[in-house]
């Protein structure tokens, strides 16, 4: 997956997305609920952690995993610039989270 907004992703990655989709409605809310749990997915995977949760989900995430932060003492990565590419992406980034920020 692309991470992109549903309105640009393309149309095979839509078709999976939507697939899936209409299975979790086809199987309840309940199903859906237990299966995260027990996969222990994270409460910041089900909304948008700058927008409140919509209030089906608040109830999962109150009781979801929280994130686990993981030690990485001794890891050293060498500073290298970032690519054209790379910082392209984080300024489009950038700008779509400032768009969706204003009222």
């Amino acid at each position: 997956m692309t991470g992109l907004p549903f309105e640009l992703l393309p149309v095979t990655e839509r078709c999976a997305l939507l697939a899936t989709v209409q299975r979790m409605l086809e199987v309840g809310l309940d199903e859906v609920f237990e299966a995260l749990r027990r996969n222990a997915v994270m409460a910041t995977a089900l909304h948008e952690p700058r927008k409140p949760p919509p209030p089906v989900f608040r109830s999962i995430i109150s009781n979801a995993a929280t994130h686990q932060k993981t030690s990485r003492s001794g890891f050293q990565q060498p500073h290298q610039p970032k690519s054209k590419r790379a910082v392209k992406a984080a300024w489009a980034r950038l700008q779509r989270r400032m768009k969706t920020d204003i009222p």
